[in-house]
């Protein structure tokens, strides 16, 4: 039996199931009362799962793919018509490391299929047909968040925030992606759809818009 989408608010946690060579892993988000919001469940066993797990809401699960590209599968009952969208991963390994995560949506890859740079130049598709990208410390805290004029109202924000929260267990970072309180007015819209209210921080700088100012 499927269980149905909790409140906003409810604790979210994380399950480990197994860790790749390279010290990725593979790993779920699992939404309900079972463990205190941002715990970390490590299983042994990645066909075993729980009593936890099954009477817990899943939000999104990564794992990789035969090329050993992470794959990001979020629960379509959080994002009710959202588009289908692959990824590209861009880390910057500079003063406070980052990682961004940019939106097309091409049918080049199965949806949610995160790409590197290096890939990304051998695919015909323009840098400038993005949909968007969200930008997050290696602490956890978002950065940018960005959604095309034409692609907001879709759940594509929301999109992005639960595939940053992915790659990040991904990486096996114990931190939550949160926000600071530093954000646009569109940063801010795009927010209100998110199911973890409480790592939002009241708004305490509003920043520029992100959109491109017209001539």
């Amino acid at each position: 039996m499927s269980v149905a989408l909790p409140p906003k608010g409810t604790p979210a946690w994380y399950v480990r199931e197994r860790q790749l060579a390279d010290g990725r892993w593979i790993a779920r988000c699992h939404i309900g009362p079972q463990h205190p919001d941002g715990h970390i469940v490590d299983w042994s066993n990645p066909e075993g799962g729980g009593p936890e797990a099954r009477a817990a809401y899943r939000l999104w699960t990564v794992d990789v793919n035969d090329h050993g590209d992470a794959v990001i599968h979020i629960n379509p009952r959080s994002v009710p018509g959202a588009p289908p969208t692959w990824l590209v991963s861009m880390p910057d390994e500079g003063e406070r490391p980052s990682t961004t995560l940019v939106a097309f949506g091409s049918g080049h890859f199965q949806p949610g299929t995160v790409i590197g740079n290096a890939t990304f130049f051998t695919v015909p598709v323009p840098s400038e047909s993005q949909w968007g990208a969200i930008r997050w410390y290696r602490d956890g805290v978002v950065d940018q968040l960005f959604v095309t004029p034409e692609m907001r109202g879709r759940r594509l924000g929301t999109v992005l925030i639960y595939c940053a929260a992915a790659y990040h267990k991904h990486l096996g970072l114990e931190t939550v992606i949160r926000s600071d309180g530093r954000r646009t007015e569109d940063g801010a819209q795009l927010l209100s759809d998110f199911q973890h209210p409480d790592r939002i921080a009241p708004l305490t700088h509003l920043m520029p818009s992100m959109d491109p100012a017209d001539d």
